[in-house]
């Protein structure tokens, strides 16, 4: 118990989302980070910080002071009784705060960001205030959307089997694009040429196991990396004849 109480512990979380009921019904003030309820982004932005200071015994007491990150050393100066030296950083008044958006499963980008400040109490939504979408912190994000799309068969018609031939794909508008080509199959069914890439090209080898005898069903669709909603996708689909003996 003697070494307990001589010493001062420190646990801290790395934010606290996850924490909240999906049940719970998202204040419509907080809007603007589609993936996210308000009572969500609120812990979000409460990390867990419990600290023993040294010397103290007792029940946890749980403090109502506002504090961030940036002033987590001073309150490791103070459980130490100063023994730390830690440097002390002051937190910024306007408490501004960026959260990023979920992002597809393979993308490599956390980007857009978006910001708040935070001009109250956090744990009230309402004291939450957009504040713009960022490409990097500091840096706003220009989202454009994709107004069209189309590509290209770089081959002459008729294909013929097993020709292999390049697909380029063209969109007008739009930024992050990336770019995914398929052919529709026997049932109707859909199958990957080439999966999501930011490269606008593929290569299919022609055969004729496709939807329609004597032509190839092919289909590119195009949409932006980080919007998000199936609304910024854009689909195109060209039909090529395929030259064989059994197609006249």
């Amino acid at each position: 118990m003697g070494k307990v109480v001589s010493s001062a512990k420190i646990r801290s979380s790395d934010t606290g989302l996850g924490m909240v009921r999906p049940t719970e019904n998202a204040d419509p003030k907080i809007t603007s980070v589609v993936e996210y309820s308000s009572p969500q982004l609120v812990v979000y932005a409460r990390p867990t910080l419990l600290i023993k200071p040294l010397g103290a015994t007792g029940p946890l007491r749980v403090s109502s002071g506002q504090t961030s990150h940036l002033n987590t050393f001073s309150l490791i100066n103070d459980a130490t009784a100063g023994r730390t030296n830690l440097p002390n950083v002051t937190a910024p008044k306007d408490r501004s705060f960026v959260v990023s958006r979920i992002i597809r499963a393979g993308t490599t980008s956390v980007s857009p960001y978006e910001q708040f400040s935070i001009v109250g109490n956090v744990a009230d939504s309402a004291a939450w205030q957009y504040g713009g979408m960022l490409s990097r912190p500091g840096v706003p994000y220009l989202a454009r959307p994709i107004q069209s799309a189309t590509f290209s068969i770089d081959a002459d018609e008729p294909l013929k089997p097993n020709q292999s031939i390049r697909l380029v794909g063209s969109v007008s508008g739009g930024n992050d694009v990336e770019y995914t080509f398929l052919r529709r199959i026997k049932d109707d069914k859909l199958e990957i040429i080439k999966d999501w890439s930011p490269d606008n090209t593929a290569t299919w080898e022609v055969d004729e196991n496709g939807k329609t005898p004597c032509v190839a069903n092919i289909l590119m669709a195009a949409r932006n990396r980080v919007m998000g909603p199936s609304e910024h996708q854009i689909n195109v689909e060209r039909v090529a004849k395929i030259s064989t003996s059994a197609c006249h």
